[in-house]
């Protein structure tokens, strides 16, 4: 908690420091279309995206006029959507997962800034989740829902994101 403290208080100074130069800052929501990758390979098995949404406060400092630095402090729900056909059992498979996101990207403005070229890493911090399981066999079918152990599964996460944002104002 001390930590969590400390970040915030630095953020904040941070903050206030380069409000006098070039900084703008703001809010983004969004959704994800997320899937992960399974060692059950099988021709039947459809790994469709799983839906979910994310929020985000972040903040972008001006290097001169046509470069950035950015930095977000996003909430993502991610996870995957698995479908095992009726040969296997006929069930859906479900996996939430709640991740705290830090992209710092560097963008690069095009086209009189309507354009935003975007590139830099991502830091994940997963919260933990759910698994949902959903089956049907003949005329049986049935629900399960279970939290999931936060052990099993990477609480760090690594990313490279790019992007292009379009500016219509």
């Amino acid at each position: 908690m001390k930590k969590l403290f400390i970040a915030l208080a630095l953020t904040a100074f941070c903050t206030t420091f380069v409000q006098a130069q070039d900084f703008r800052y703001g809010v983004k929501a969004g959704l994800n279309l997320s899937a992960q990758s399974s060692d059950v390979h099988s021709e039947n098995l459809k790994h469709p995206f799983a839906i979910g949404g994310n929020g985000a406060v972040f903040g972008e400092y001006f290097l001169n006029q046509d470069m950035s630095l950015a930095a977000e402090l996003q909430y993502s729900l991610q996870g995957r959507h698995d479908k095992y056909p009726e040969k296997h059992g006929n069930y859906v498979y479900t996996q939430l997962t709640h991740y705290i996101n830090v992209p710092v990207p560097f963008n690069y403005y095009l086209v009189d800034g309507k354009l935003d070229l975007q590139a830099g890493p991502q830091f994940g911090f997963c919260l933990g989740g759910k698994e949902i399981v959903k089956y049907k066999t003949g005329n049986a079918s049935g629900n399960s829902n279970t939290k999931m152990v936060k052990d099993a599964y990477n609480v760090f996460d690594f990313a490279i994101v790019a992007g292009a944002n379009w500016f219509f104002t």
